[in-house]
Formats: structure tokens, sequence, C-alpha cells
């Protein structure tokens, strides 16, 4: 099942990857996957992050670089769902007024 990241989560799993913290234990504390903790740590490993550089290496600009490369593109910011339901509006707008 999928389930999107939010920003401040990636900053906590990368936060305790430069503590020290290995991917099974972050797995555990953070509450995702080993496969999605690996994702992000390699990506924001590409963009310049250092494990014993410390968290001052955690900023905006990092963690923007983390979520363009491992998120998926979205055009115009939204989703599929997000293009269903406004191909369906008429219908969905129906339903909500009770026709």
């Amino acid at each position: 099942m999928f389930r999107e990241v939010r920003v401040y989560e990636i900053g906590e799993v990368l936060r305790l990857w430069v503590r020290g913290e290995g991917l099974r234990s972050i797995e555990r504390l953070a509450g995702m996957d080993r496969k999605t903790v690996r994702r992000y740590v390699g990506a924001a490993v590409e963009a310049g992050l250092v494990r014993d550089g410390g968290e001052g290496q955690l900023s905006d600009v990092l963690l923007a670089s983390v979520c363009e490369k491992v998120r998926p593109q979205r055009p115009g910011g939204r989703g599929a769902a997000w293009e269903l339901a406004v191909a369906n509006h008429g219908l969905l707008a129906g339903w909500l007024a009770g026709r």
C-alpha cells in the first residue's frame, strides 16, 4: 500500500541517519519500510549529505532536492486521483447535491 511521506518525516529519517542510526533502526523509529528509508537516504547522499557532517546539513534546499529526486513527477503538482476527480467533476457535484 502506498503512503505519501511528508517532508518533515523525510527530515526525521535523515536526522536519524546523520546521528548514526542504521536503516533497520530508522525503519522501526520512523514507521517506514526499510526500502523507503534506503531510497531517501540514498537520494540525500547523492545530493551531498555526509553521515558525519552534522544536522546542520539538513536544509530546506537539501530536503527539496531529495523530494524531487525520490517522489513521482506530478504535472501541475497533482496526482492521478486528482485528475480523475477533475474529469468527473459533474458527476461528483451531482452526487453531492443529492441527485
